[in-house]
């Protein structure tokens, strides 16, 4: 199995696999950070790899329910091995005290988020 996947596509089928299952377009949509017509383009990409299925959900057949293949879960496993050591590649640099603050600075940055999203998503 081989796929050259770009980092746009990648990020749907790291967020079915972290959110599980069934999970709903929208819900992905939003812990992207991306609009629901972008990622239903997205996700077109990825049912014509075999990597991802779009159900219809039984309690309510207007929303779509995204389930990764056995193809799209190896490679969501993968993805999140790739970013885990990315990450810890990137953070090695830095001590603990230095992590400990950037930590706190990112949290309050995006416990102010939603307000500024709202403006985003607006438009």
């Amino acid at each position: 199995m081989r796929h050259d996947i770009s980092e746009a596509r990648a990020m749907p089928l790291i967020w079915v696999s972290r959110l599980g299952n069934g999970v709903w377009q929208s819900e992905v949509a939003n812990s992207i950070g991306i609009r629901a017509a972008t990622l239903a383009d997205m996700i077109t990409q990825l049912e014509a790899a075999k990597l991802i299925e779009r159900r219809e959900d039984p309690k309510d057949q207007r929303a779509k329910a995204l389930w990764l293949t056995e193809e799209g879960t190896t490679l969501a496993a993968k993805l999140e091995e790739m970013l885990s050591e990315l990450h810890e590649d990137i953070l090695s640099e830095f001590d603990t005290a230095e992590l400990e603050i950037a930590t706190k600075i990112l949290r309050r940055i995006s416990m102010r988020q939603p307000k500024s999203n709202r403006f985003l998503t607006n438009r």
